[in-house]
């Protein structure tokens, strides 16, 4: 927790599970977007559309997905994008993947995109690789695949598994993930508020605070004026890292941002590194540093 004194504030909260973490943001936000990495895999849910069932919506994607893989322009020498397509059936359920060229300028590197049916969604996992790893790139594709649980085992589930933005890949850490969401609109006048996780193989010296004084001491830079409203260490979900509360001000707009990072621990999934960053017009600064304090008060991590 900081030093500083905190105002409460009155708002309701819904939980986000974000990667291996869980934080409550305002119920006045949208989550505009949300996008997940596991095992260098893309991750992608794709709900179907409403009042179409769930085996016309599938065949519909995966029909539109390879006619964009067709469109590709192949690499020199090579007479086709599309190299291969399979259908599986996984814990179950349908699937279907595709391997093929994906960059005009390299003919060395191979994608695969694998479509798996989750029951009201899709589940794309993508991934690409040089030719010689093919083979590990399609193992690791299905343990990826074959790790998806659906919303309902997922909203139900409180293990350390990697958690999307509506169900869950149940594998513990191994290597490179990452997660991204993005809430919006906010009636007090609050754009924008982001949380970002990611693995690093080396974790970055110079922190926040140091940063942004290196900014202000070089005469705040480009014609942005900043103002040090709160500033200084902050454990978040038991983690130290560092908070700024700025109010950033040009000839033309003054607003405030909020950024919270933490640094993060080499190759962990338990310790990633992560950036909250929230931005907001100026004004009832106190108002919204409540909401700001309350919602990095309530992360935590799941499963541990």
């Amino acid at each position: 927790m900081t030093a500083h004194a905190q105002a409460r504030t009155e708002e309701a909260m819904n939980v986000h599970r974000i990667g291996r973490f869980a934080i409550a943001v305002s119920e006045k936000m949208k989550k505009a977007h949300q996008g997940s990495e596991v095992r260098f895999r893309e991750i992608e849910e794709t709900p179907w559309p409403a009042g179409t069932k769930p085996e016309e919506a599938r065949e519909a994607a995966w029909q539109a997905r390879l006619n964009e893989i067709r469109e590709l322009e192949p690499p020199e020498g090579k007479a086709n994008t599309l190299l291969e397509t399979r259908k599986l059936e996984i814990n179950g359920a349908w699937a279907q993947a595709a391997r093929y060229y994906g960059y005009k300028d390299d003919a060395e590197t191979i994608n695969w995109d694998l479509l798996l049916d989750g029951g009201a969604l899709g589940v794309w996992v993508t991934a690409d690789g040089v030719i010689e790893e093919e083979k590990e790139i399609w193992k690791y594709n299905l343990e990826v695949a074959e790790a998806y649980r659906p919303p309902a085992k997922a909203a139900a589930a409180k293990e350390n598994w990697f958690y999307l933005k509506h169900g869950a890949i149940a594998l513990p850490y191994l290597e490179q993930e990452g997660a991204y969401a993005r809430f919006e609109d906010h009636p007090l006048g609050i754009y924008k508020f982001t949380v970002e996780t990611t693995s690093v193989d080396e974790v970055e010296k110079v922190g926040l605070l140091d940063k942004i004084t290196a900014v202000i001491v070089s005469g705040y830079g480009q014609g942005v004026k900043i103002d040090r409203l709160r500033t200084g260490k902050r454990t978040v979900a038991g983690l130290k890292g560092e908070e700024a509360i700025l109010r950033m001000s040009t000839d033309d707009d003054t607003e405030l941002s909020f950024s919270w990072t933490y640094p993060g621990k080499e190759d962990s999934g338990h310790y990633p590194d992560i950036t909250i960053n929230m931005t907001a017009e100026d004004g009832q600064a106190e108002e919204k540093t409540a909401i700001w304090d309350a919602m990095l008060d309530s992360m935590r991590p799941i499963g541990r």
